[in-house]
């Protein structure tokens, strides 16, 4: 019940959080004491209203009061959950376009049919509700790795593949991407792990989850940016391969 309301994600973490968390803060010390607990909370937001430490508590609750009179006028629409644009800015690398511009036509050609350099937009972001997602051409990414996605794939076993998005254009007024797609391995991830006693369809699970794709074995592909599933997680899994996974609860921030 609990994964048909929270769906599969949650209830992973909440079984995690219910058998581990008790002995981990007995071992290291509360939530609050670790960085991430205040610099991704409310309070990181609350501190920064104060100047210096002293009263701090008082200085918090001053500043809050002023600024909630300031913004009672600020609304928010429901488009900001669901709105999907492409932000358009002056951080395209164009090197990244003449580096895979054969690419990007051969791509072209099999999605549209003709090549379409000279009508085209290019551009290194897009929003989707609340999430920004960057590309390679992205100048200001520094060591983000929001370029890495996965898309649905009804072809691939799987039915998801993953990849790294090169670009995002606009043509005729709609918005699509460049996206460098690896090839899934045959191999599972659940194959590398020794196991005894475990729970029945454990290894599908886990297999759910963690995902290996061949770093060596790539195509490029053009897709609507509204193809996009999630952001993911590459991760080094051997000299050929990467272990992937979707972040569903995202903290990077753009």
């Amino acid at each position: 019940m609990f994964s048909t309301i929270y769906g599969q994600c949650h209830e992973l973490l909440s079984t995690h959080v219910l058998i581990h968390l008790t002995e981990q803060c007995t071992r290291h010390g509360g939530l609050s004491y670790h960085s991430m607990f205040t610099f991704e909370s409310q309070l990181h937001y609350l501190r920064k209203m104060a100047h210096g430490t002293t009263s701090l508590a008082q200085q918090i609750a001053f500043w809050y009061t002023i600024d909630k009179k300031l913004n009672t006028k600020k609304k928010y629409s429901v488009d900001l959950l669901t709105k999907q644009e492409l932000r358009r800015d002056i951080f395209f690398d164009n090197n990244i376009r003449i580096l895979y511009q054969q690419a990007f036509q051969n791509a072209c050609h099999l999605f549209f049919g003709l090549h379409i350099d000279h009508v085209v937009e290019y551009i290194s972001r897009f929003g989707s509700g609340l999430k920004m997602y960057h590309s390679l051409a992205y100048l200001r990414k520094r060591s983000t790795a929001s370029h890495r996605v996965c898309v649905p794939n009804p072809r691939c076993t799987k039915k998801i593949c993953f990849g790294e998005i090169i670009f995002f254009f606009s043509y005729r007024q709609e918005n699509f991407l460049l996206l460098k797609q690896y090839r899934c391995s045959l191999r599972t991830f659940s194959s590398f792990i020794s196991y005894e006693n475990c729970l029945e369809s454990w290894s599908d699970y886990i297999n759910r989850f963690y995902h290996i794709i061949e770093s060596s074995s790539f195509h490029f592909v053009i897709l609507p940016c509204t193809s996009i599933v999630n952001k993911c997680l590459f991760i080094p899994f051997s000299d050929t391969d990467f272990v992937c996974t979707e972040i569903e609860h995202e903290l990077e921030h753009d």
